[in-house]
């Protein structure tokens, strides 16, 4: 179960490159500079009782969401947020009490909003400041949805190679960690660090046999980004028979 937030009028682009990353940026400090420690308490309960309520529904695995410009992606981070540490020890509680309730976690962060001067200043240390986490996992993916969501999904050559780059550097700088890297990464799943897991989100929306077969995954269609389409739910060629 992935557990997630956003704030009142959130409303994700559907553009794959949107707004000026600056003035996203911007905004995003003025929104969360109204966040107090009474604000971040009531916040980090909820995501508790969020996590009590996929406990009590049988799930075994709960991720939180940092990442991709939703709300704790803001938070957890001091170049945006003057309590960023605070947000961050929370949720080291909330994977600290999932581990006493026997449930498998994770914690889903961006390397990079897609704004090249914010991420040129400090990336790597907000990176490694939420690997040290008490989470079972690390998922890497990257982007924020209103600045360059093809950082999210990767499709070009530049990007993939780019990503995959970034991950297994993390990964390398933790080797006490466990992550998940994902962005069209299973064919070299053999040259990657022992601490290194793979994601495969959309190989199986694509097949859900696709652990069973391997090589018989996403097509890349770019179907299944339905919002960004404009669309009311997802689909996938792989489900209709469809070749374009």
């Amino acid at each position: 179960m992935q557990l997630a937030t956003a704030w009142k009028g959130y409303e994700g682009a559907r553009k794959f490159l949107a707004a000026d990353g600056d003035i996203v940026l911007e905004q995003a400090r003025q929104l969360i500079q109204q966040y107090s420690r009474a604000d971040l308490a009531r916040l980090m309960g909820a995501f508790r009782k969020g996590a009590a309520m996929a406990i009590g529904h049988g799930f075994r695995h709960v991720q939180t969401h940092a990442a991709h410009g939703y709300l704790l992606s803001l938070l957890v981070d001091d170049r945006l947020y003057p309590l960023a540490a605070y947000v961050r020890d929370e949720l080291n509680s909330l994977a600290d009490w999932l581990r006493t309730q026997s449930i498998e976690s994770s914690l889903r962060i961006s390397l990079r909003t897609g704004n090249n001067a914010f991420d040129e200043e400090g990336a790597e240390r907000a990176q490694d400041f939420l690997c040290q986490l008490a989470f079972d996992f690390i998922d890497l993916s990257s982007g924020f949805y209103n600045i360059n969501k093809r950082l999210i999904y990767p499709a070009r050559p530049d990007i993939l190679v780019a990503r995959h780059q970034e991950s297994l550097a993390v990964a390398l700088r933790h080797p006490q960690r466990c992550f998940i890297v994902s962005g069209r990464v299973s064919p070299k799943a053999a040259h990657h660090p022992a601490n290194s897991h793979i994601g495969i989100c959309r190989d199986l929306i694509a097949n859900p046999a696709f652990l069973a077969q391997p090589h018989d995954g996403c097509r890349n269609a770019n179907k299944c980004h339905y919002y960004s389409r404009g669309e009311d739910h997802i689909s996938c060629v792989r489900w209709s028979g469809q070749t374009s």
